[in-house]
């Protein structure tokens, strides 16, 4: 049925960009890909875009950090996810003379404190679900449940499906990695964060003191997410 409806778009598709899910970078910004078509796909980026880190994220979790000199892939994902890295809020009040720009718009520099707590805290969220990914893993394949482990795969299928996008489109200025394009594969992440900290919750002590940290962190997003909500930006 899913086909059936979605068939005449993929034949749309193929006719005009020659590929079934095309993206800007096939129509209006086609132009482009001229400067990189030519090179093969791994060879767009470098090794360090995937593997090497940036702590400066920490201190400035926003637009050029992790991008300029050397683009970081990760940094940049955690800090969009926990963060408004690219500063899409469109003010509407003139800059202070406090701000900070930010992608050319004003930023109050109030938020800064609180949207750093939140990639700290974010980092311990992204730590404690790849964790639970794992052991959720392990545990599939020794019973054999063949049936849940497709559900466990979306999550890290979206996020192989982003780099992979970024590494081809390697256009940094148009903000390719966006932690909102994984939206519609997070969901298991909830999931495994909660089991996460259920399972660690019953080890004792050491556990709690565990489960505790990766509370706090998910408590650092949310305070960094009201906080935006109540601060007067406007005025």
């Amino acid at each position: 049925m899913a086909l059936a409806v979605f068939s005449p778009v993929l034949a749309r598709n193929m006719r005009g960009t020659g590929t079934p899910f095309p993206s800007s970078f096939d129509t209006s910004e086609a132009g482009a890909m001229d400067a990189v078509k030519d090179k093969p796909v791994l060879d767009r980026r470098s090794l360090g875009y995937v593997l090497l880190g940036s702590a400066e994220i920490y201190r400035h979790p926003y637009w050029p950090t992790a991008i300029q000199p050397q683009p970081r892939f990760f940094p940049v994902l955690l800090a969009s996810t926990f963060g408004d890295y690219l500063n899409y809020d469109t003010p509407r009040r003139p800059g202070q003379p406090d701000d900070v720009m930010v992608n050319g718009r004003p930023l109050h520099r109030r938020v800064l404190t609180p949207w750093r707590l939140s990639v700290i805290g974010g980092t311990a969220i992204a730590l404690v679900a790849v964790a639970s990914w794992l052991a959720c893993l392990r545990a599939l394949r020794r019973g054999r449940e063949v049936a849940r482990l497709p559900l466990l795969l979306v999550s890290p299928m979206a996020l192989a499906a982003l780099l992979y996008f970024t590494i081809a489109h390697p256009f940094d200025h148009l903000g390719v990695i966006k932690s909102a394009y994984l939206q519609f594969g997070c969901a298991p992440v909830y999931g495994l964060f909660g089991l996460a900290v259920q399972w660690l919750w019953s080890r004792g002590l050491g556990g709690r003191a565990l489960a505790s940290v990766a509370l706090a962190g998910l408590g650092l997003v949310a305070f960094y997410t009201v906080y935006c909500r109540v601060l007067p930006m406007r005025t």
